[in-house]
């Protein structure tokens, strides 16, 4: 468990220890922070001095400063500030040492820029006032970057939690159908068995290879499609054997596509609406097509079927599939990924899932 301070240390780590970021990177991100704070100070300085005239002044003066901090902070943070890990007491010390020593060499660059001539009964005092308003901007920062790395936080915590209780209902959505659909498939094989035992073998095999996929499925958090595919080949070999002489499919697929990993099971419900609703209750059935390719920097999941169309089956259903997937796709890839549902042409019905190719990655295998 942790303690109070391991979680203030946690909770500043990322402005001081963020390993990840180089010194560009860094400088990259604070400089709009860095920028807009000092633009307010110079202006707010001129507002308390009633001085127009020296907003021009006043603003190379907070740029100087707050520009030489800001380069002096990304380089210490991102190299000597990595030995003091878990000292936070000390970084901090050194963090606000650095905007001190910043005020001063920033407030004699803003002198040169400014052709200022160096009056020394003056120069402690513009110090020590040039030191106040950094420490002052400095704990500002620090407290915007507190704040903005606790929203972050919370987000991830929440986005969290909202894809775990999905998963959670997938999971009771596959315990509640896979069951019913091996009770039903292994009838058929025992009915096979008798009287086409060449049907009941190749039942068998599909049935095989569904279980190994699904297998696979089950043992990683996020599958190929590749592994997908092959699910749902297995599953259509079995259905097709079902519905004797009614379904055909086809697939095209992407070599290079199937090697992206994919969430588990997004597909595998629309090929089930589209026999449960568009198939069987045609009366000569049809075809289910099934592609996989990459357009642009999206990839595109299709599920097409030559059934009876949208909203024409007698057994409409609840639609809790279609709401499980867009559900996923929200959690998973937020409003990036979209799911499609229209008449297909020239009958039938087009599904469609479309999601960014930045959001996957390949498969390390």
């Amino acid at each position: 468990m942790k303690t109070q301070p391991q979680l203030e240390s946690d909770q500043f780590s990322p402005f001081f220890d963020d390993t990840k970021d180089s010194v560009i990177d860094f400088l990259r991100r604070r400089l709009p922070m860095t920028l807009a704070i000092n633009t307010v100070i110079a202006l707010l300085i001129a507002l308390l001095l009633r001085s127009w005239d020296a907003v021009v002044p006043n603003l190379v003066i907070a740029y100087c400063i707050g520009l030489t901090i800001l380069a002096l902070i990304a380089g210490v943070r991102c190299t000597v500030m990595q030995r003091f890990r878990g000292r936070m007491g000390l970084r901090f010390v050194i963090y606000f040492a650095l905007v001190a020593a910043g005020a001063i060499i920033g407030e004699l660059l803003s002198q040169v820029f400014l052709h200022q001539p160096t009056n020394p009964l003056q120069e402690g005092y513009v110090w020590v006032v040039a030191i106040v308003f950094s420490l002052v901007a400095g704990s500002i920062a620090l407290f915007i970057n507190f704040s903005w790395v606790q929203l972050a936080r919370s987000k991830r915590d929440v986005e969290r939690a909202e894809r775990a209780a999905i998963e959670a209902q997938l999971r009771a959505l596959q315990a509640q159908i896979e069951p019913h659909f091996l009770f039903n498939t292994l009838a058929n094989l025992d009915a096979l068995i008798a009287v086409d035992t060449g049907q009941a073998r190749n039942l068998l095999a599909n049935l095989i290879r569904y279980l190994r996929a699904a297998l696979t499925h089950a043992r990683s958090e996020a599958a190929t499609l590749q592994t997908e595919v092959e699910l749902l080949k297995a599953y259509l070999g079995i259905m097709a054997l079902r519905l004797p002489n009614r379904l055909t499919t086809e697939f095209e697929c992407d070599p290079d596509c199937l090697r992206l990993k994919f969430p588990a099971m997004l597909l595998q419900p629309l090929v089930e609406n589209a026999i449960t609703h568009g198939i069987e209750p045609a009366g000569e059935g049809g075809t289910i097509r099934i592609s996989v390719h990459c357009s642009g920097d999206t990839l595109k999941l299709w599920v097409d079927d030559t059934g009876v169309g949208l909203g024409n089956a007698h057994n409409a259903g609840t639609g809790a599939g279609i709401q499980n997937i867009r559900a996923r796709l929200q959690s998973l890839f937020g409003s990036s990924a979209r799911l499609i549902l229209e008449p297909g042409t020239p009958r039938g019905t087009h599904a469609a899932i479309e999601v960014p190719l930045n959001l996957l990655s390949p498969s390390a295998g």
